[in-house]
């Protein structure tokens, strides 16, 4: 056996899937295990897929651990809100609602979506402060609230809400994006406490009517936390109560 000097090497069978001994595969043929070399390429098949395995981690918080798929939903929950309330149009939600009791306080929450907006409460106050005597072609209506199941304190609070108007058309108007917040005190909750929702949503090219219905669970929609009203603005009483004498719709 003019190769026999190889057969020391025998021992490196059983790591043939390192291919460091790649080299001696040319003289495999005389080896009686040679049989066995196909095997080498499914170990590292196996052993690759199952590296490949850690490759793509799930969402993972900044620690590195991973977070499970409905966390926002179970955050939601836990914080004592109720499920939302979408305010759609042709199929596509512009504005969700949700509420809870929160330290004395009926908190409800707005979240408007893809450039959508709503109304201050006291919008059509604040329009006819700045035109000051003048003539309006009108005014969005303001977000209200109907209350039932309680007994409400005022003032309300809302978030302070962002200038939307067009003086050069003597359109003043105020409203709000993104997230909106709204609290009023309240006493003597029954088992249930009905809130509905109304007011007006726009976009650039149109609006709608809101009219969304919360049912608030004072034992389950409820948070073990004050409310901090130093990032809203009180709402006038007088104001809660002004319409709009006019509204025009944008054009559709």
């Amino acid at each position: 056996w003019p190769t026999a000097w190889l057969w020391p090497t025998a021992w490196l069978w059983p790591t043939a899937w390192l291919w460091p001994t790649a080299w001696l595969w040319p003289t495999a043929w005389l080896w009686p295990t040679a049989w066995l070399w196909p095997t080498a390429l499914l170990w590292l098949v196996v052993l690759g897929g199952a590296a490949g395995c850690h490759l793509a981690p799930g969402p993972q918080r900044p620690g590195g651990e991973a977070v499970p798929a409905a966390v926002d939903a179970m955050a939601a929950v836990a914080a004592g809100w109720t499920a939302p309330v979408d305010v759609a149009r042709d199929g596509e939600v512009c504005v969700s609602y949700r509420a809870r009791l929160q330290g004395g306080y009926l908190v409800v929450e707005a979240t408007h979506r893809n450039g959508w907006h709503t109304y201050a409460m006291d919008n059509p106050a604040r329009a006819e402060a700045a035109l000051a005597g003048r003539e309006s072609l009108g005014s969005e209506l303001p977000t209200s609230f109907e209350v039932s199941g309680c007994t409400v304190v005022p003032p309300w609070f809302q978030s302070e809400p962002s200038d939307l108007s067009q003086p050069e058309l003597q359109w003043f108007t105020w409203g709000f994006r993104e997230t909106a917040t709204f609290a009023v005190r309240v006493a003597d909750p029954a088992a249930e406490i009905q809130v509905v929702v109304r007011g007006q949503m726009c976009n650039h090219a149109t609006c709608s009517s809101v009219d969304a219905a919360l049912v608030v669970d004072p034992q389950a929609n409820a948070a073990n936390r004050s409310v901090s009203l130093d990032a809203l603005v009180e709402v006038p009483r007088a104001a809660t109560h002004i319409r709009a004498a006019a509204v025009i719709q944008k054009e559709q």
